[in-house]
């Protein structure tokens, strides 16, 4: 091989490694899968989470946790069972949404055994989900915003 092939080589080299860093960092930067979930102690509120959400007296907390995307998104989820009934829930929930000062609340969204509430205020958003179960309900709650 001469020098000057060495040198052409070498230079394609980079340049196809240099491309190959370039979009493997646009893709991460990009993709809304690329997080990080830290699960909280069911006895505290996730890290975001506002004090002060409603919740129903008999909840059970069986899931805690928060999530962090790449893109700057926070979700901070609390997840409880209840035995109150999703007429209920979806009345007071309803009610504690309205009670949100300057916050926007959109129509109740019902299909099968889901249930969604939600009202949003600039780049933060509340959502509850509830899905109904024979006896008892499972309640998700999300707040999410950016950093």
């Amino acid at each position: 091989m001469t020098k000057q092939f060495r040198i052409v080589l070498l230079l394609v080299t980079l340049i196809v490694l240099g491309t190959a860093v370039y979009f493997v960092s646009v893709k991460d930067r990009r993709n809304p899968r690329s997080y990080a979930v830290t699960k909280v102690s069911f006895d505290r509120l996730p890290q975001y989470f506002p004090a002060g959400v409603f919740m129903e007296p008999d909840a059970r907390v069986i899931d805690n946790y928060n999530t962090e995307f790449s893109d700057g998104r926070i979700w901070a989820t609390r997840v409880y069972e209840t035995g109150v009934g999703t007429d209920k829930i979806r009345q007071d929930y309803e009610g504690y949404l309205k009670s949100l000062s300057g916050w926007v609340v959109s129509k109740p969204y019902s299909r099968d055994v889901n249930l969604y509430l939600s009202a949003g205020k600039g780049q933060e958003s509340l959502v509850v989900h509830v899905y109904s179960q024979p006896g008892r309900n499972r309640v998700t709650i999300s707040y999410q915003t950016r950093k």
